[in-house]
């Protein structure tokens, strides 16, 4: 007899519902619970069979929340460590990173850091960059982002 009060499908429902999860993170919260690989892999089947697990969807959601923040490495990174096929996580990037529009966000996040300045030496130069590679931003997008701003620096000062 299970002493638990709820049955795995119950509470595998029941964390879902407080936030999506990864199969592997619900999997492994479920046997954390004590509940047995058994039981906690039926309830996976069957609260996949009702659309409640969903791996691409999550993936898809987790990347549009993290891509305005950073990186496509460091949101790829982090959705294979929860789990999530990398073949799942290629089509979810491939679908949501568009050059242009990491471009235009880091430019946005920089034009906040420096406030309308442009660094007066390399090593704030470098600081900069350095805090855009902390956050997985690939180097080429970040000095195309710099360039941009650069210009439009440029063009406010020669109104």
């Amino acid at each position: 007899m299970n002493s638990k009060p709820y049955s795995a499908f119950d509470y595998g429902a029941y964390l879902l519902g407080l936030h999506d999860r990864s199969e592997k993170e619900l999997y492994e919260k479920l046997l954390k619970k004590g509940y047995t690989p058994q039981e906690s892999a039926s309830a996976m089947a069957k609260l996949a069979d009702y659309g409640y697990i969903d791996d691409a969807r999550y993936a898809r959601h987790y990347a549009e929340q993290k891509l305005h923040s950073y990186g496509k490495r460091k949101v790829e990174y982090d959705l294979l460590y929860k789990g999530i096929s990398a073949e799942t996580v290629a089509e979810v990037l491939e679908e949501l990173v568009d050059e242009d529009m990491m471009i235009e966000e880091i430019k946005t996040a920089m034009s906040k850091k420096l406030k309308g300045t442009v660094p007066e030496d390399r090593a704030q130069l470098k600081k900069l960059f350095d805090s855009f590679a902390r956050k997985s931003y690939e180097y080429e997008l970040v000095k195309k982002a710099y360039k941009l701003y650069t210009e439009e620096i440029e063009n406010l000062e020669s109104e």
